[in-house]
């Protein structure tokens, strides 16, 4: 008998947060390319014509040619260019409250995210002192040093906007040392995207065939968003269920963390996405000050 192998053994997921990363804050365009079109991932040649899952012919758009951060910038470059540009707007004025989210010492903040290519996997939460920034000491061990801790055992699929959002609880799958291998940093809790991609498309080989949902009739893993009916790969060039192709790129995954009790002054969150189904660790950056 052929023995099947796991695909995606090596993935970030088989061990959170052990891959390593080039960037706390990760680095704009994945990487640091020569060519603009290697920005565009997984769609291929921008100068040939591509179609979507429907048969339509689709563009491939290379990068702007004048983005204020340039692809390639480190995600920490980014966050010290934005707040160059805060004491300049400030024009006197203290800026570290410029706009900043204010959350209290010991409260609990909720957090969100979405994804434009369901991976699956799962994320994280972490801060590191903004003070660090400026010394250049905010690394991923910084990052790792003060992970937060999820608080309760219910998070929340939510579509729509304004008066017309849905919130779809769920119970979240937690991912700790005590039901893994071992996660890092030791003693801290991951959580495992709660949206399930599609089934049966990456069972043929080391690479899914991504731009096919013929098999997309069911979910990967069944849950209460499954059971309302979302699952999929979040993108109009993908898989996706029905009901999760009307609300592309107009839902989020909500979940509650709980702030040190100890912290006092500016800190930048870092959200880290270890995946599943690609050998890719996502990260982003936020500001926020927290008051005592």
């Amino acid at each position: 008998m052929r023995e099947t192998r796991n695909p995606f053994r090596s993935n970030p997921w088989m061990a959170p947060g052990h891959a390593p990363v080039a960037n706390g804050c990760g680095i704009l365009g994945g990487w640091r390319f020569s060519n603009a079109s290697s920005y565009i991932a997984g769609m291929g040649d921008p100068t040939t014509k591509h179609f979507d899952i429907s048969g339509k012919e689709t563009n491939v758009n290379l990068i702007p040619a004048a983005m204020p951060v340039p692809v390639g910038t480190k995600g920490t470059s980014a966050v010290m260019y934005d707040l160059n540009m805060r004491m300049q707007k400030a024009q006197g004025k203290p800026y570290r409250t410029n706009d900043n989210p204010k959350w209290k010492a010991g409260s609990t903040q909720k957090v969100a995210y979405s994804l434009i290519a369901n991976h699956g996997g799962g994320v994280q939460y972490r801060m590191c002192k903004l003070g660090s920034l400026f010394d250049d000491s905010m690394d991923e061990a910084c990052f790792q040093r003060m992970p937060l801790d999820f608080v309760g055992n219910r998070s929340w699929f939510k579509y729509g906007s304004g008066k017309s959002t849905t919130q779809i609880p769920f119970t979240p799958v937690r991912v700790s040392d005590a039901n893994t291998g071992g996660v890092m940093p030791r003693g801290s809790t991951w959580t495992k995207v709660g949206l399930p991609s599609c089934d049966g498309l990456c069972g043929g080989g080391d690479m899914c065939p991504y731009d096919d949902d013929s098999n997309c009739d069911k979910p990967q893993f069944k849950n209460a968003i499954s059971e309302a009916g979302f699952w999929g790969f979040g993108n109009s060039n993908a898989g996706n269920s029905d009901k999760l192709k009307q609300v592309l790129g107009n839902w989020e995954i909500v979940d509650t963390v709980r702030v040190p009790g100890d912290l006092d002054g500016d800190y930048v969150v870092s959200w880290r996405w270890d995946s599943e189904q690609s050998a890719q660790v996502w990260t982003q950056c936020a500001v926020v000050t927290v008051e005592p």
